[in-house]
């Protein structure tokens, strides 16, 4: 279906929700306090890649996939988890670290 309406704006996301979250990972702290460790270690995987948009290699190897490696009870808890962890990063660290992200957010911010 051709939609052909200016007021569309689509955000087309290049991998899962939680590559977002990979922005600032230490605030899955705020969720997961006993995973002091286990997101350290996110915030390395994280920190090796310059854009968190691209933390994706594989089925195995998605975002939540990665998340779920360190902190198994994630999986049960990520539709209540993922909204909060990103409201902890906050806007500004997500347009800053998300290319894609920030250019769609842009876009929106032009409309009158």
């Amino acid at each position: 279906m051709d939609i052909s309406d200016t007021r569309f704006i689509p955000y087309f996301q290049i991998h899962e929700f939680e590559a977002l979250l990979f922005s600032d990972p230490l605030k899955l702290e705020t969720q997961f306090t006993d995973r002091t460790q286990e997101i350290h270690r996110l915030e390395i995987m994280a920190c090796s890649f310059g854009n968190p948009e691209l933390i994706n290699d594989g089925h195995n190897t998605a975002p939540s996939k990665r998340i779920i490696a360190e902190i198994p009870e994630f999986e049960s808890r990520k539709a209540s988890a993922d909204p909060i962890v990103a409201e902890k990063i906050g806007l500004v660290t997500l347009r800053n670290r998300c290319r894609h992200f920030d250019e769609w957010i842009s876009k929106l911010e032009t409309l009158t």
